[in-house]
């Protein structure tokens, strides 16, 4: 029988871990109450007022996405820049071949895997629209090749500032000559949104720089840590509004959607495929690749990594999930921030 000190203990020792992760559980409740009170609402929401009921379900997770995005771009820029600038400058190729032959892996498995799953499973089959014999017209507007020179083009931004606002994207439209035939004009249109790759190879290359003259740059290398440190405070507080913001944005995710068997039976094996897929490289293939390299127990890891992958659930978004990520890998987990802040934006 358990005496009532040994109970005392017990109790004590659980509600301390429930303090020291205490954003974590109201994480965790906050997905659970979103998906419960989004369907409950979804059953009882009247269809005149369906629109105002989404909208004011999300608008409490806006704000929070909002405010993520807000800090993304000082917390890339300064983190890169600080994790590059205090690494030797002959570590920085081996880290960065190291996170490339990583990436490179886990996208390749995870290609062949998905590869495999619609093999076998094939989630289109059965559909009611049948293509078999039938011409399919492609979007001819789509090109390989203005593909990549626009990401080149992306990472070497003209203006470093205008990259903050944009960048350039190729677009291809359909021109009719006089004699009746075809041809695809290019011309270059300024899309809004941060130019993400251009900002992060100008910030790599300046961490690089500010390595091999340490002595030349340390005022500046003083103020971008000094940025870096306070960015990384109003991370702190955003995250303590994260558990409200995912609430509402999982609510209204839920409430928002029209008919939850017609989307069942539309995309029932599809789900099926994604989800397996999702689940042998979540609980297989990357574990495995942690354990093997780093002898440490992914369990304990991934426990550790749950208040970002809440975040990512809630919000959908890797660059609004970047700043919770930054939080888990170097606190939690104890990853070295020079690595955490050159391979997490990247």
């Amino acid at each position: 029988m358990v005496s009532k000190s040994d109970f005392k203990a017990f109790a004590s020792k659980v509600w301390s871990k429930i303090l020291n992760d205490l954003l974590f559980f109201l994480t965790l409740v906050a997905v659970v109450g979103g998906l419960i009170v989004g369907v409950i609402v979804h059953k009882t929401k009247n269809p005149y007022s369906t629109d105002l009921v989404v909208v004011l379900l999300k608008f409490p997770g806006e704000l929070l996405i909002r405010m993520l995005k807000c800090v993304i771009l000082p917390l890339v820029v300064a983190s890169v820049i600080t994790g590059l600038g205090t690494i030797n400058p002959r570590s920085c190729g081996k880290i960065g071949g190291v996170a490339v032959t990583y990436y490179i892996t886990t996208t390749v498995s995870a290609a062949i895997l998905g590869l495999v799953l619609v093999s076998i499973i094939r989630p289109g089959s059965g559909s009611k629209d049948d293509f078999s014999g039938k011409d399919v017209t492609l979007n001819e507007n789509t090109n390989t090749l203005d593909t990549i020179m626009d990401l080149l083009r992306a990472a070497f931004p003209g203006n470093i500032v205008e990259a903050t606002f944009g960048k350039d994207a190729t677009e291809l439209t359909n021109v009719t000559r006089a004699d009746g035939s075809h041809y695809l004009k290019r011309k270059l249109q300024f899309k809004s949104g941060i130019n993400m790759i251009g900002v992060i190879v100008f910030s790599i290359v300046v961490g690089i720089v500010m390595s091999l003259y340490p002595k030349e740059t340390a005022p500046l290398m003083k103020v971008v840590e000094a940025i870096n440190d306070l960015t990384m405070r109003l991370v702190t507080l955003i995250l303590w509004y994260s558990p409200v913001g995912i609430f509402f944005l999982i609510a209204g995710q839920f409430a928002g959607v029209e008919n939850f068997g017609e989307m069942i039976s539309q995309l029932g094996m599809y789900c099926v495929t994604v989800l397996v897929g999702i689940a042998i490289h979540f609980f297989v293939i990357l574990p495995g690749l942690f354990s093997a390299f780093s002898r440490r127990n992914p369990v304990k890891y991934y426990y550790n990594m749950l208040p970002a992958l809440a975040t990512a659930f809630g919000t959908a978004s890797s660059s609004a999930t970047m700043p919770v990520t930054f939080r888990c890998v170097e606190e939690k987990n104890k990853i070295d921030r020079r690595i955490s802040r050159f391979v997490i934006p990247v």
